[in-house]
C-alpha cells in the first residue's frame, strides 16, 4: 500500500522534475526547440540571402 503510493509519488515527481528540466534547457537555448520547422527553414534562408547579398 505506502510502498506503491511512494512510487506513484515519485514516478510523479520525477515526471515533474524532467518536464521542469525540459522547459529550463528550453529557455536556456533559446526559442530554438520550441518552434523547430520556422526558425529552421528561416535560417538556412537568411545564411544564403546574406551570402548571395555578400
Amino acid at each position: 500500500w505506502r510502498a506503491r503510493r511512494l512510487d506513484h509519488a515519485s514516478a510523479g515527481l520525477l515526471v515533474i522534475i524532467l518536464r521542469l528540466d525540459l522547459t529550463s534547457a528550453v529557455e536556456r537555448n533559446g526559442p530554438k526547440m520550441p518552434p523547430p520547422a520556422p526558425d529552421g527553414a528561416s535560417h538556412p534562408k537568411r545564411r544564403r540571402c546574406h551570402r548571395s547579398s555578400d
